[in-house]
C-alpha cells in the first residue's frame, strides 16, 4: 500500500479484483469502503478481464505490477480513482502507467496526487529507471497530469 496525506492507494488482489468487476458493493464491502455507485468504464473491464487478470495468474512474481491499484480518499473512506502499471520494467527499466478518475471525483486532484506518489514509490523498486504514460493528443486533463508531475 501506499498513502499520502488524503490517500490511500491499495494494490487488489485477484480476489478483490474480481469483487471490483461486480459492482454490487461486493468490493466496497471486502475492502470496508462506504457505498458508493461506481460503475467499471468498458474499456476498463475488459482490460482488466483480459489483460489483468491472466498476467496475474501467469506472473504472480510481478503481481504489484499487473494488479489495478485501487485509490482511496481516507476522508471520505471510497474509491476515487485507479492506476495500473502495464508490466514490470522493461530490459531499459521502463515502466509505463495508466490511470483514470471516476466521473464524480474529476478535478480535485486526486489522480495528480496518485501519479506523483506512485512514481515515488516505483523509483525504489529495483530495475526502475524511467516511467512513461501514452496519453491521447486530445486528453488536456491528462497531459496536466503528466507535465505537474515532471513529464516530458
Amino acid at each position: 500500500m501506499v498513502e499520502t496525506v488524503r490517500l490511500r492507494i491499495v494494490p487488489l488482489t485477484l480476489e478483490q479484483l474480481r469483487l471490483y468487476l461486480l459492482e454490487d458493493f461486493s468490493f466496497e464491502n471486502e475492502m470496508g469502503l462506504e457505498h458508493y455507485p461506481r460503475l467499471v468504464p468498458p474499456p476498463l473491464r475488459v482490460a482488466i478481464e483480459e489483460r489483468t487478470i491472466q498476467n496475474l495468474i501467469s506472473f504472480p512474481e510481478h503481481h504489484l505490477y499487473y494488479t489495478h491499484w485501487n485509490v482511496i480518499d481516507k476522508i471520505i473512506n471510497t474509491t476515487v480513482a485507479g492506476i495500473i502499471f502495464k508490466g514490470p520494467p522493461n530490459e531499459e527499466g521502463i515502466v509505463e502507467i495508466g490511470y483514470g478518475t471516476l466521473s464524480d471525483f474529476t478535478g480535485k486532484k486526486y489522480m495528480q496526487e496518485t501519479v506523483r506518489a506512485m512514481c515515488e514509490w516505483l523509483f525504489l523498486q529495483e530495475n526502475v529507471k524511467k516511467v512513461t504514460e501514452d496519453t491521447a493528443p486530445d486528453n488536456l486533463a491528462s497531459q496536466k497530469i503528466l507535465l505537474n508531475n515532471g513529464f516530458v
